[in-house]
């Protein structure tokens, strides 16, 4: 692989690793009125969609970089 190639898959690990770690403190982080309902059905999926939608933004700026610079 090129060095251009692999500097640009260190940088999105890295920023995914970012994601990820926010992730799972948002999850583990305790709401002020804490049922289990509200963790099974508010906390988690949001904290689940909201990094995928991360992720996604953070593979197309990997993937299309160059077509932008």
């Amino acid at each position: 692989m090129r060095k251009q190639t692999l500097r640009r898959l260190a940088r999105f690990m890295r920023r995914a690793g970012i994601g990820l770690l926010f992730a799972v403190v948002a999850i583990l982080a305790p709401c002020p009125v804490w049922t289990p309902e509200i963790f099974t059905w508010w906390q988690v999926p949001i904290v689940v969609l909201t990094l995928i939608l991360y992720l996604g933004v953070v593979l197309f700026d990997t993937l299309f970089f160059d077509r932008y610079h």
